[in-house]
């Protein structure tokens, strides 16, 4: 009986967060928000090393990065699911 409590207490795995760590691996995250927009749960943050970061957004369980979609759109994705909170990367 105690074992069946034990497990019933573990706490269950992010799955956004594992569908970040099977993207980018152990690279360190930095400025993470979540939001949930219209139901659906939004993570935006960067991986990797401060001045050379990857910007991504996550959408359900799939990972997106600027790369992964049409010019512009993803720029449309961070205004419309990041929040007032999100800071754009800047291109210098």
């Amino acid at each position: 009986m105690v074992a069946l409590l034990v497990g019933c207490a573990r706490p269950r795995p992010d799955p956004q967060m594992s569908a970040i760590q099977a993207r980018f691996g152990a690279a360190k995250l930095s400025w993470l928000t979540r939001r949930a927009v219209a139901g659906e749960a939004i993570v935006c943050g960067y991986a990797g090393p401060p001045r050379n970061a990857q910007v991504f957004i996550v959408r359900g369980t799939r990972v997106f990065t600027p790369a992964d979609l049409a010019q512009g759109q993803f720029d449309h994705w961070e205004d419309q699911f990041c929040g007032p909170d999100w800071i754009k990367p800047v291109s210098l």
